[in-house]
């Protein structure tokens, strides 16, 4: 765990620029691939989730997102289960039934796949909890209070946070 949290720390350092928070267009669902041959599908909150083969593979929507989005979308993955205990402040918990912080980059994480989440790409509030909580956790602080903190700078003035189960 150490050795993760430690490259997810690492790829935080290397962050870039913000994105903007924001819906994708559309509700019905749509299935169909990407170059990769990987299976990408448009759920009912307008998010596009792709399935990749491992955590190693990121998705392809990721192709054209900043460095900093790419960077939080490598530390969900790394450390699901300190963002799992992260709330997110975007209003997605209401949105797009996400319940922390992780679903707003990675739907599932499966056996032998990841479903990923786009929501992120859009949304400057989740990759900063992302970002802020890995690099918190290479500093050794726990999940408890990072999540303490977390709700101490978005808990005024940002959306409902997300339910947490």
């Amino acid at each position: 765990m150490r050795r993760y949290v430690a490259l997810a720390a690492s790829i935080v350092i290397a962050g870039g620029v913000l994105a903007a928070c924001g819906n994708a267009a559309g509700s019905n669902e749509t299935n169909h691939n990407d170059a990769h041959g990987e299976h990408q599908h448009v759920v009912a909150s307008g998010d596009l989730q792709e399935v990749t083969s491992s955590k190693e593979t990121l998705p392809s929507f990721l192709n054209v997102a900043s460095e900093k989005t790419t960077l939080a979308y490598q530390a969900a993955v790394l450390l699901p289960e300190a963002l799992q205990q992260i709330p997110c402040y975007c209003g997605c918990g209401e949105s797009a039934g996400h319940k922390s912080n992780f679903n707003c980059f990675v739907a599932e994480i499966r056996e032998d796949e990841v479903v990923w989440d786009d929501h992120g790409t859009r949304c400057g509030i989740c990759v900063d909890i992302a970002l802020k909580a890995a690099s918190l956790l290479k500093e050794g602080q726990s999940p408890a209070d990072i999540r303490s903190l977390i709700d101490e700078l978005y808990g005024e003035g940002f959306g409902e946070p997300t339910p947490l189960s």
